[in-house]
């Protein structure tokens, strides 16, 4: 599984665990009120402007202190405080998170 962000128009509409880049968007699809990514194709009949990207693990959980504090660090080895996640360096977080992910692969 892999994480995808999704979005249009540069509207980022949320973050989908998927095995590829068309079940992200056919998840985004369905969350909005639609069948799939087709279904909201042929009732809006325009072409779909929803993008998926991949994104790393590690980002994510280094992009959202909930997320760090409950899937990396719920100890509190790394921090303490969301003072002290906002003052660890973004490429810093990325190498705990990831050295964690890899441990527990």
């Amino acid at each position: 599984m892999a994480k995808f962000q999704v979005s249009a128009n540069g509207q980022v509409f949320g973050f989908y665990e998927s095995e590829t880049a068309q079940d992200a968007r056919n998840a985004c699809a369905v969350d909005a009120g639609y069948k799939s990514e087709a279904d909201m194709v042929a009732q809006l009949e325009q072409p779909s402007e929803l993008e998926a990207s991949e994104i790393a693990l590690a980002e994510v959980y280094a992009s959202n202190y909930s997320q760090f504090i409950e899937s990396i660090d719920p100890d509190g080895a790394f921090v303490t405080s969301k003072e002290e996640f906002d003052a660890l360096a973004f490429e810093r977080r990325i190498e705990l998170a990831q050295s964690v992910i890899e441990s527990n692969a």
